[in-house]
């Protein structure tokens, strides 16, 4: 899993350009609930946005800060072994 998350922008050209193989997940090895505040806070972070583009690196921060004030979740974020990865990022746009 990646350490210290830097949030890249949606103005990067390069990392817009780069491939990735990034995973979000809610939990490593515990089990993982249906309506979590992972599933809330993601859901609401996207749909609040005021931005038309938002980086996954925003989203992680953001989810596993009230992830942790719950206790109930640690979510994880990382690279997936095995993948061609350059270091990009993921970003969701919206309609």
């Amino acid at each position: 899993m990646r350490g210290a998350t830097e949030v890249k922008t949606c103005t990067d050209w390069a990392a817009t350009r780069l491939k990735s193989s990034q995973v979000f997940s809610s939990a490593g090895y515990e089990l993982a609930v249906d309506n979590s505040q992972f599933t809330k806070t993601f859901a609401n972070v996207l749909a609040n946005s005021p931005d038309a583009c938002t980086p996954i690196e925003s989203v992680v921060q953001k989810v596993s800060s009230a992830a942790a004030k719950s206790n109930q979740q640690k979510p994880q974020f990382g690279k997936i072994a095995g993948l061609e990865d350059e270091n990009g990022t993921f970003f969701f746009i919206a309609k």
